[in-house]
């Protein structure tokens, strides 16, 4: 029986990752479709499988159609995001207007937000873990430390590839689920507060696999890779002792890295990571729940540059009790604190949120949310201060120190690659002025 993991077609190009639900960044970085390959995984036990990324893919509407029509499969995965849905879903019933008989499940944060809803007899949006209903299928019982390595073999790796390095990645997921309480974020949501993690050696398995595709580019994806440090050294020191070669990124709090840690990370391979800064106000931090100190961020940026790694900061504009004068402080202190990167997102009430949840309370309408838009403080001009942060942060002359300083960290080889990146990121900036 042929069974599809399907990701349809969008006008624009998106990431579709747990809690990542957005348009691709200022670098237009695609996502390997990681929960896609994993449920692809599951399933191949039993039936034969069909992966369809049709973004990454380039496959339109009308192609995807006749697809289903030639192979017919009776069980489709639908990956979907809040942005997306409505195209996600109108798409769906078509699909299930043309065989009657093929049952589709339909996963992702919003697929949870709104499992009551329904959409067809056959049309299931799902309140569980994909993976969890996948296994279901073919007989067994789910478990998360158990999951078996991603089938990257049924996914166009060529299609995603790093800014800077124009090298192909993939992703590793070591753990799951989110302690913290961060009103903007809808990981504790979809995967739970509850901290889940894969065995060592089972990552270890997936790094030797995805070493044997020919990538040696890895992004470690979890909500906090760094929540459990003695995890993290457990891990570093494999990937040191088998001598794996690896080039890897990982997400991190600003109170969750010391620099010992970062040394050995560092040793073992780690060159980027990104911190979820969002704010310098203490008050808006404390409003959001993000529990972190805003007097230790300057010390983490500090220690993760002396250890020879890229630090990337990640911004939120516009979170309760923003305003102009606070967004103008937070654009100048975020390009002058060492950070080699940065994003700046706008505030957005994603289902699944604390702040969709305040949001809906106060009867406002949601139906149709798009990421990066301006949705929460209509009082505050998000897009023209996201731009004017952009501009700051980029258009500097400390950038010149910071393009010397990545360059010694990835190699003179990516000098052209890196300017090209600039260039178009540039471009996009200038593009999203107008």
């Amino acid at each position: 029986m042929v069974v599809w993991v399907l990701s349809p077609p969008y006008k624009k190009d998106f990431i579709k990752e747990g809690r990542c639900e957005q348009e691709t960044s200022l670098f237009d970085t695609t996502y390997p479709p990681l929960s896609m390959a994993q449920i692809a995984a599951i399933l191949r036990r039993k039936f034969d499988i069909k992966l369809y990324d049709c973004i990454a893919q380039k496959i339109n509407e009308k192609r995807i159609i006749q697809l289903f029509k030639n192979q017919n499969p009776k069980i489709v995965f639908i990956n979907t995001t809040t942005p997306t849905f409505e195209n996600d879903i109108n798409l769906t019933k078509q699909l299930s207007e043309i065989s009657k008989t093929t049952k589709f499940y339909v996963y992702g944060v919003h697929a949870k937000y709104f499992s009551n809803e329904k959409y067809g007899k056959n049309i299931i949006l799902l309140s569980k873990e994909p993976e969890e209903i996948a296994y279901e299928l073919i007989g067994k019982n789910f478990s998360f430390e158990d999951l078996p390595t991603p089938a990257w073999d049924l996914v166009e790796i060529k299609n995603y590839k790093l800014p800077i390095k124009n090298k192909s990645f993939l992703l590793i997921q070591t753990s799951r689920g989110c302690p913290y309480s961060c009103i903007f974020c809808t990981a504790p949501f979809y995967y739970g507060k509850k901290y889940r993690k894969k065995r060592v050696t089972s990552i270890i398995e997936e790094i030797k696999a995805i070493k044997k595709l020919g990538i040696d580019e890895i992004v470690f994806y979890s909500e906090i890779f760094t929540f459990d440090k003695d995890y993290v050294i457990e891990i570093c020191n494999e990937i040191i002792k088998q001598n794996l070669k690896i080039n890897w990124m990982c997400n991190s709090r600003i109170d969750s890295v010391d620099e010992n840690l970062l040394k050995l990370m560092k040793k073992s391979g780690c060159y980027m990571i990104s911190y979820g800064i969002e704010n310098f106000n203490q008050n808006i931090l404390n409003k959001s729940k993000k529990g972190i100190n805003a007097n230790k961020i300057r010390h983490t940026i500090g220690i993760t540059n002396k250890s020879g790694i890229l630090s990337f900061g990640h911004f939120i504009l516009g979170l309760p009790g923003d305003s102009n004068k606070n967004l103008i402080k937070n654009i100048k202190i975020s390009s002058k604190i060492g950070l080699d990167f940065a994003f700046y997102y706008i505030a957005t009430p994603f289902p699944g949120s604390a702040l969709f949840e305040f949001f809906k309370n106060k009867k406002n309408k949601f139906s149709n949310i798009h990421y990066n838009k301006n949705q929460v403080n209509k009082n505050l001009n998000l897009e023209k201060y996201q731009n004017k942060a952009y501009k700051h942060f980029y258009f500097n002359l400390n950038m010149i120190k910071t393009i010397v300083r990545i360059v010694s960290i990835m190699g003179i080889k990516y000098f052209p690659t890196m300017i090209i990146s600039g260039i178009k990121s540039t471009l996009k900036i200038l593009k999203n002025e107008n």
